[in-house]
């Protein structure tokens, strides 16, 4: 048996005696507390009878309504709480119930009394009452008597048993107590002497021998105890020896944990974030550095020698360091780790960007992670300059994937197109398409974007309103570092107003603005394709050349409003008479040029003359006054008097000039005889061919002024010839003759190296301006090398480039455009400023135009004159002025005479001007004295006319 159960049953046997002995003597008290409360409770039954027949006796002498229906209740009350006393058994249990009958005990019996009072009342009165009540009460009286006789029989039998019993039980318990009390000292015995057996083994252990063996008597616990402290003895010796094995391990584990120490601090070192270790100073409630890796060293130039044990605000100061420490302390407190954002920390010798991390390890010890961040800032600080910029640029952009699925559009394209980013997201680019393009459109667009990875042209798209309208669009795919496709961009702005105005510049160019007549230049375009047909079908044509007779006598008396109704009527008249095949042109001022197809001889060119000539037979109503004017015509015919548009206007030019010297109102056809004329101008052309030789070639200077303070920005150079034999040469005259001879380029040379020449001295005396402008014929542009040869002038003069401007005649760029562009281009090079002179005379194209590298863009004075009284004029000069914003062009007028033209041009954005207002041509040395000046136009009068 083993040790633990014997406890056991020690434990049971006593613990039994005792709860038997207390048991029964607990069982005796509550059957005698039993008796004497059913005793007591019999008792009061017979009091509560005895209350009830006295009360039932008053209510018979006095019947009170009222009164008996309290005292039934009360009695009701009285019952019912008889029968919440404690039960009863036996006898008295049965008693009782037997009075009571159901659980409302006498309250059921006084109803019955109830009604059969009310019965007797009705039937017999008030006597059979009283006989009622007498028999009730002797009910109760004998009721009294059996429960008292009961309750005393009941007490005297419950006492004798209950004493039987109590004597019975008491002689019961006694032996077993006895019997209990051998059993348990037999098994402390047991457990005794094993116990004693363990303790002198136990004591030899003490004593240090580690042999001892403790002798094993009995198989329960203890005995196992002894077998397992032998075992432990055995383990004992056996630990010994695995020590020294263990303890020769740790020295091997020692040098290895030196290892992994080495290994985890190069760890630590290289690092490419910076790292501090810190402890934290309770005391003085600082962050002292420990250790810094490599990289932090890197990072601020700190030393480890010069940081350690030194406070964190220490070493990284100002607001910084405090943001620091905060996160530390919030970090000690707690034991979490946290983040701080991106902060910029500049001190006498660092200046960068950090953010990182800070947390606490195990042993208490603070670690503070943080990385240089300045490039990634400066990188996110481009991207928000790039996102801004692409938000508000004007130009509309998409940006699609590689499959050409639009992903992002900027607030312009919203503008222009009128969808919203939300609309076009996800969507191809082709559902902007207006449909006036071909499918071989969209093929060529994509071959080129394919193979060169760009595209750029004119397209017509359509708006969410369905309204189609140009833009300028610029493709470009997007490739990654791999040379993989990754999107395409595209970049488009609405041209519709560039549009509107290239179409009325182009009308313009090709028609003179006064009566929309065709222009000089498309009359040369007319009749070159007329001489074409003229020479397959073997048919003639005339070129009429028509001038007005003393037409500046009309603008002078009555005013240039009135000469332009004059030329309008005129030209009203020449196409009324005219057939729908012939042409008229107004080719200057008071010049037109008629071209008559399908003549079939001179005799009908003379009868259609004859005809022309009556439309000036009528007078012209001018100011409400008929006016009288007269005209000048010379008509040269095809083939005989020329067979080139050239020849043909010249001769016919000619003649009318024969016609004027003939007294006017006539006209003349060509002969040869006015080919005597010619002779002049090829004795002039040899005379051209030595003035440089002779010295005959002169420099004039016309200032040209900032409109807003009256100062000189620069000068125009202007080329002067004077012949002794005739006297001065009109350049109109001898520059087209030399342009024809091809003595400009040795002209032209002579003009920039003399002009250079001239400034290099102006800015050597101190005299200030910003450029000097010479005109270059277009020849010279379209001649190869004519860069280098502007580069070998400056060269040799000294002259600066920046203050250097060349003019060029807009109708020679056209003729070569391409090779208009790379001249320019190369010349701009060299930091020389190009502007177009002439601007507005000529056929320009809008998309080379915003091609060339000019800088400005000069307004011819023929639409300067009339301003601001003519509409036509002033819409031109707008036109031009609005265009050259749009091109971020300087625009310049030439001509200005009347401050009246200045103002306007002034109110309508042109800041810079020339003309004879400012100052006519004049020689260096007068040139040379406004300079010193410094001004030479009072800008007030702008103001005061504004």
């Amino acid at each position: 048996m083993r040790v633990k159960t014997r406890l056991y049953l020690i434990a049971i046997a006593s613990l039994l005696s005792v709860m038997i002995i207390a048991g029964g003597l607990y069982w005796m008290s509550m059957r005698m507390d039993s008796a004497i409360a059913q005793q007591r409770y019999a008792m009061d039954l017979v009091f509560q009878i005895s209350e009830l027949r006295t009360r039932l006796r008053y209510m018979s002498k006095s019947f009170d309504e009222r009164e008996r229906q309290e005292w039934l209740k009360s009695h009701a009350r009285m019952s019912a709480s008889l029968l919440k006393k404690p039960e009863m058994n036996g006898d008295q249990l049965v008693y009782v119930k037997s009075i009571y009958a159901s659980d409302q005990g006498l309250n059921a019996i006084f109803e019955h009394i109830e009604r059969r009072v009310k019965e007797q009342v009705e039937e017999k009165g008030n006597a059979a009452v009283s006989y009622l009540f007498d028999r009730l009460y002797l009910q109760l009286e004998a009721m009294q008597e059996d429960s008292l006789r009961l309750a005393l029989s009941a007490e005297t039998r419950i006492s004798e048993k209950m004493l039987q019993n109590h004597l019975l039980q008491s002689a019961g318990l006694v032996p077993l107590a006895l019997l209990m009390s051998l059993v348990a000292g037999f098994l402390a015995r047991q457990i005794s002497r094993s116990i004693e057996h363990l303790k002198v083994g136990m004591t030899q252990v003490a004593d240090g021998r580690m042999d001892a063996e403790i002798k094993v008597i009995t198989e329960d616990e203890i005995g196992a105890l002894a077998s397992h402290f032998n075992l432990m003895l055995t383990q004992l010796r056996d630990a010994e020896t695995a020590r020294k094995r263990l303890q020769a391990e740790v020295v091997s584990r020692s040098d290895e944990l030196k290892r992994s120490e080495r290994h985890y601090r190069a760890l630590f070192d290289n690092l490419a974030s910076a790292v501090f270790v810190l402890q934290f100073d309770k005391t003085r409630n600082f962050f002292l550095l420990q250790d810094l890796n490599r990289s932090a060293k890197h990072l601020g130039n700190w030393q480890k020698a010069m940081v350690e044990n030194r406070a964190l605000s220490d070493v990284i100061t100002g607001h910084v360091g405090a943001s620091l420490v905060e996160l530390l302390e919030r970090v000690e407190a707690t034991g979490l780790g946290g983040a701080f954002p991106p902060i910029h920390y500049r001190d006498s010798t660092l200046d960068f960007w950090m953010e990182g991390f800070a947390y606490k390890l195990p042993e208490g010890e603070l670690v503070l992670v943080f990385s240089d961040i300045s490039a990634r800032i400066e990188a996110e600080g481009r991207l928000r300059l790039w996102a801004k910029i692409f938000d508000s640029t004007s130009e509309g952009v998409i940006v699609t994937d590689a499959q050409s699925n639009i992903v992002e559009v900027n607030a312009a394209f919203t503008d222009i197109t009128q969808y919203s980013r939300e609309e076009a997201k996800g969507k191809n680019p082709s559902f902007l398409q207006s449909g006036r393009h071909d499918e071989a459109f969209y093929q060529a667009m994509w071959e080129s974007i394919h193979t060169t990875g760009r595209w750029r042209g004119e397209v017509w798209d359509r708006k969410k309103n369905g309204e189609t309208y140009p833009e300028w669009l610029n493709i470009s795919a997007v490739t990654n570092d791999e040379g993989k496709l990754t999107h395409y961009v595209a970049v488009f702005s609405d041209i519709s107003v560039i549009k509107q105005s290239q179409a009325r510049l182009d009308f313009l160019a090709h028609h003179d603005p006064l009566t929309k007549l065709p222009n000089r230049l498309l009359l040369g375009a007319q009749l070159e394709q007329s001489l074409k047909h003229a020479g397959r079908a073997n048919k003639h044509l005339a070129v009429v050349f028509v001038d007005l007779d003393r037409f500046k006598n009309i603008n002078d008396s009555l005013g240039h409003p009135a000469g332009d109704y004059l030329l309008q009527q005129v030209a009203e008249r020449f196409k009324e008479c005219l057939r729908t095949e012939d042409t008229v042109a107004r080719v200057s001022g008071d010049e037109f040029v008629l071209l008559l197809n399908d003549i079939d001889s001179r005799a009908s060119a003379q009868i259609a003359m004859d005809k022309l000539l009556e439309l000036f037979n009528d007078t012209f109503v001018l100011n409400e006054q008929d006016i009288r004017v007269t005209a000048s015509m010379g008509v040269a015919l095809y083939p005989q008097d020329g067979e080139s548009a050239t020849a043909l206007m010249r001769n016919a030019d000619t003649a009318m000039y024969s016609a004027k010297d003939d007294g006017r109102n006539s006209y003349r056809f060509y002969t040869e005889e006015l080919s005597s004329n010619m002779l002049e101008q090829v004795l002039l052309e040899n005379a051209l061919r030595g003035a440089l030789e002779r010295n005959e070639f002169s420099l004039a200077y016309q200032p040209q002024v900032n409109l807003r303070t009256g100062e000189i920005i620069g000068m125009e150079v202007l080329l002067r010839w004077y012949y002794p034999q005739v006297g001065s040469v009109s350049p109109s005259l001898f520059i087209p003759m030399a342009e024809a001879n091809g003595l400009i380029h040795e002209i032209g040379r002579w003009v920039l190296w003399a002009a250079c020449t001239q400034g290099k001295k102006w800015l050597d005396e101190g005299k200030v301006f910003n450029r000097l402008s010479v005109n270059v014929a277009g020849s010279q542009i379209l001649k190869a090398g004519f860069s280098d040869r502007v580069h070998a002038v400056l060269d040799q003069t000294g002259f600066p480039s920046n203050h250097l401007e060349l003019e060029v005649t807009e109708s020679y760029i056209m003729q070569d455009t391409k090779q208009a562009i790379q001249q320019l281009s190369a010349i701009r090079g060299l930091d020389v400023l190009l502007s177009i002179d002439d601007f507005g005379t000529g056929y320009s194209s809008l998309s080379y135009l915003k091609k060339l590298p000019v800088h400005k863009l000069k307004i011819d004075q023929s639409f300067v004159r009339d301003i601001p009284d003519d509409e036509e004029d002033v819409a031109i000069a707008e036109a031009i002025l609005a265009l050259g914003q749009a091109l971020d062009k300087t625009v310049i007028a030439e001509g200005v005479e009347t401050v009246e033209q200045a103002s306007f041009l002034l109110s309508r954005g042109c800041m810079e001007a020339q003309g004879y207002l400012f100052g006519k041509p004049m020689n260096a040395e007068d040139m040379g004295d406004i300079l010193e000046a410094g001004a030479c136009f009072d800008a007030q009068r702008l103001r005061l006319a504004e």
